[in-house]
């Protein structure tokens, strides 16, 4: 949908709308939470088949890209803030887009309220280098890591690295962009100078950091909400099941383990840094010592957020009441739904995990039992489930027509 076809439906609504940037399975999870709670949504997205923008609960639109066109995007929002009859409620549900409506706050301040801390703050969370530092000022234990100014300094540390181990980007979101993984997993030393070369030519700058051992069961991950005083407020831990891709990828199925452990590392340093907002923390723990090891901590909605919500939880609703001063109230309610799932990547987990022997076909049963929330799936939602599964379709017989077209 382009701007001149929706900005009439905007005069009728008298409500603080949502818009919420990004609309894959993060962002479709933040539409459904806040549509169900009756809020108007607008769905942004650079790309007009993301399917979150047919989504029952938003306006599906199309916007220029944050990453490619910044200054489009930020006009962008400009125009449509000047559509609005009262300030709207911007939510990222990636960090490309917080990375620019933060660095263009005073502007867009005008016409919207922010649900998360100024860019100081958030970057100590989202720039993965500074993330780092800061929890080495904190004495916050977290895995093996290097800096590297340039690629000279690489004989300097190389006797003390240990294979395998990661080249982590200091922005994960264009990382992606560009090579379509979170990180690289390097093996061996001709691989280390391989990759960061491979980085560094896409001016990316560039951590190295040790791989934690153990299965995907030893990671957890909390998720909250921080108020303006740095109060946490609907905490929830989980404990990954299983992820995809291995050992550098997203959980793919979790379920709720209480750990409070967890709750207090987080605390400290949210309050430390004087950061607000929606956060999801992510550990792992350490078999060689069996200290919780603290990974990343996204400053933003996670892709699991609708299990939270499900719990009588939800986040988004407390990010977007307390960005417009309404009092945050909620009530939990634990014994529904204990799993989340991404059906899709977890059948391929599940498969190279069988494969490898590490998985039969009685624990994979198990595994699945208990109420889920999946990732797309949703009886009162349903046309973004049936474009997903209509993309999956495609992709799995394309490639067999066009090799069935060249013989």
């Amino acid at each position: 949908m382009r701007y001149n076809s929706y900005k009439k439906m905007l005069k009728d609504i008298n409500t603080p709308i949502a818009v919420v940037l990004g609309c894959y399975v993060t962002g479709l999870a933040v539409i459904r939470n806040l549509g169900r709670k009756k809020i108007p949504v607008i769905g942004l997205d650079p790309n007009p088949l993301q399917i979150g923008l047919f989504s029952k609960y938003c306006i599906g639109v199309e916007c220029p890209h944050p990453r490619w066109e910044k200054k489009e995007f930020i006009n962008f929002l400009l125009e449509l803030g000047e559509e609005l009859d009262k300030k709207g409620v911007l939510i990222p549900s990636e960090d490309m887009y917080s990375l620019e409506i933060l660095k263009n706050r005073k502007k867009l301040e005008k016409y919207y309220h922010f649900t998360m801390a100024d860019e100081d703050a958030s970057l100590k969370l989202i720039n993965k280098q500074k993330f780092y530092e800061t929890l080495e000022k904190y004495e916050i234990d977290y895995p093996k890591t290097y800096y590297l100014k340039d690629f000279t300094e690489i004989d300097e540390i190389i006797n003390n690295i240990k294979y395998p181990c990661y080249i982590k980007p200091s922005y994960s979101c264009y990382f992606k962009e560009d090579f379509q993984v979170k990180m690289f997993i390097v093996k061996n030393y001709k691989e280390l100078l391989f990759f960061y070369k491979k980085a560094k030519v896409k001016n990316h700058d560039v951590i190295i950091q040790e791989r934690i051992p153990g299965a995907s069961k030893n990671n957890y991950c909390l998720n909250a909400y921080f108020n303006k005083d740095f109060e946490p407020m609907g905490i929830c831990t989980y404990k990954r099941i299983r992820e995809w891709p291995f050992s550098r990828g997203c959980s793919c199925l979790i379920e709720k383990a209480y750990n409070s452990q967890l709750i207090e590392m987080t605390n400290s340093l949210i309050h430390n840094i004087g950061y607000y907002g929606i956060i999801d923390a992510e550990f792992k723990k350490d078999p060689r010592d069996n200290k919780l090891k603290l990974i990343e901590i996204n400053a933003r909605p996670w892709m699991q957020i609708s299990l939270s919500a499900k719990h009588g939880i939800d986040h988004c609703y407390m990010a977007y009441s307390d960005s417009i001063g309404k009092e945050i109230s909620f009530e939990t309610d634990d014994a529904k739904y204990t799993k989340w799932i991404f059906l899709y990547d977890d059948l391929k987990a599940s498969i190279m995990d069988a494969i490898n022997n590490e998985l039969t076909f009685k624990q994979w049963i198990k595994s699945l039992k208990g109420k889920k929330e999946y990732a797309f799936y949703s009886k009162d939602d349903m046309l973004p489930f049936l474009i997903i599964i209509s993309k999956s379709i495609f992709k799995f017989i394309n490639p067999f027509n066009l090799k069935k077209q060249e013989r």
